[in-house]
């Protein structure tokens, strides 16, 4: 019998989740055979299979926080409130998480 893992999205609420899976990686709990999430469930996911700790929690907690991301004045001159194109970029070039570790 093969296990999944469905996690949840949510914006900011994920962090519950992003804690979660990093508890399952200090653990080295790896026991599904495939995951599936939705939103902040699946960002919070690719961090889990790719083994990366702590990087959603600062994700959520401190770059999707920052003014280039949700801007609400943004949005009231007929843009998008969020700019998650910003934060996947913003998020990859971060020195402890590039791919030459």
């Amino acid at each position: 019998m093969k296990k999944a893992i469905v996690v949840e999205g949510g914006a900011m609420r994920g962090i519950f989740a992003a804690g979660v899976l990093d508890k399952f990686m200090e653990e080295s709990y790896y026991p599904y055979d495939f995951a599936v999430g939705v939103s902040a469930g699946a960002t919070n996911l690719s961090t889990y299979v790719s083994r990366m700790p702590g990087l959603s929690k600062t994700i959520i907690t401190q770059y999707a926080t920052k003014r280039e991301f949700y801007s609400p004045l943004r949005f009231i001159k007929g843009g998008h409130m969020t700019d998650v194109h910003w934060l996947w970029h913003y998020s990859k070039k971060r020195p402890r998480y590039s791919n030459t570790r």
